[in-house]
């Protein structure tokens, strides 16, 4: 299946004559620890392994429904291992128990998990852990090594920390632009944030756009993905959703180019509108099975699981509308354009 395989409906007069409405939603998120990709262990490569991670995903969106990667770069409170209390089991439960260091203060914080076998009793699995990493060793031919991070994320461990959104870009391969080190919107976030009470993380996200159209003269609803038709091409359709997402976040990393980007946004809008009959932008951001890594937040954001917002072109000025929930998001979309 290639991008426009539906192209035809494009050019549909009851289609091209239709008043749509964009509608974006998260298909996938998947976060590194930038950590490993500027230090990587002296085990393994993380930085080799992750770009590799990468690249095989922008192959599998190529040979599909060819999109543009919109990443995040972004932090989060430092956590760390505590070396000087090393994990224990509890006597009678078996509890893991285990303290990590949280903050420019290292401030002491305690979890505990429970390992199951197959027959759902505990097991007492022999762990290490250094700094950054854990070691989980079951027996002497199988293990699993997991940063700190990753087994926050695996576990599905809370600490009531949100990430913080510092930059929104766009590219065609995240193995390259994200994860570079000359990147002026990493270098300015990692200049301008605390590296002593942070962590910083790549997010790279897809996302998918479906066209909501309805044509009240012809009786006829459609609802098709903006890939499937190509009515807006790849890299414009990414362009308008980093600019959706730049606007909505509206980092202090980014404000150097603030009206330049706000000017960006508005041009589009009418562009669709004109063009297209496209009215709106919208964007329900949320991951489907989430952990508390994507809690996403900004200084223009309040932090949140979800994030739904709609932008429109307005007698030249873009409008923005924000929603308590995807539910509301969709019931403004079943209103009259006017309203």
């Amino acid at each position: 299946m290639s991008r426009g395989y539906l192209g035809n409906l494009a050019s549909n007069p009851a289609y091209a004559g239709s008043t749509k409405d964009w509608y974006v939603t998260l298909v996938q998120s998947s976060c590194y620890w930038y950590d490993l990709i500027v230090n990587p262990p002296d085990f393994v490569d993380t930085k080799d392994s992750i770009s590799s991670q990468l690249k095989h995903l922008r192959a599998r969106v190529e040979q599909t429904l060819e999109k543009r990667f919109i990443y995040f770069f972004a932090s989060r409170v430092k956590v760390r291992f505590d070396t000087t209390r090393p994990p224990k089991y509890s006597f009678w439960k078996k509890w893991l128990v285990i303290t990590l260091l949280v903050g420019r203060d290292r401030k002491r914080h305690t979890i505990k998990i429970k390992f199951c076998g197959p027959d759902g009793c505990p097991i007492t699995p022999r762990v290490e852990v250094s700094e950054r990493f854990i070691r989980i060793t079951h027996s002497d031919n199988v293990s699993e090594t997991f940063s700190v991070h990753d087994f926050l994320q695996a576990f599905d461990i809370g600490m009531g920390i949100a990430t913080q959104v510092h930059y929104v870009g766009i590219t065609k391969d995240p193995a390259v632009r994200p994860l570079s080190r000359k990147h002026r919107g990493i270098t300015d976030t990692l200049y301008n944030v605390s590296n002593e009470e942070n962590d910083f993380f790549v997010f790279i996200n897809l996302f998918k756009v479906l066209s909501n159209a309805n044509n009240d003269a012809c009786g006829l609803h459609f609802v098709v993905a903006n890939s499937m038709i190509d009515e807006i091409p790849t890299k414009e359709e990414g362009l308008i959703v980093e600019s959706a997402l730049i606007a909505y976040f509206d980092c202090a990393s980014q404000h150097l180019n603030r009206e330049k980007e706000r000017a960006l946004l508005s041009n589009q809008l009418a562009s669709l509108a004109e063009e297209h009959k496209i009215e709106s932008v919208s964007v329900h951001l949320e991951m489907k099975s989430p952990n508390e890594y994507f809690v996403f937040g900004s200084g223009a954001a309040p932090a949140a699981l979800s994030h739904s917002f709609l932008y429109r072109h307005i007698n030249g000025n873009v409008e923005v509308e924000r929603f308590a929930s995807e539910g509301e998001l969709r019931a403004r979309l079943e209103k009259p354009h006017d309203a």
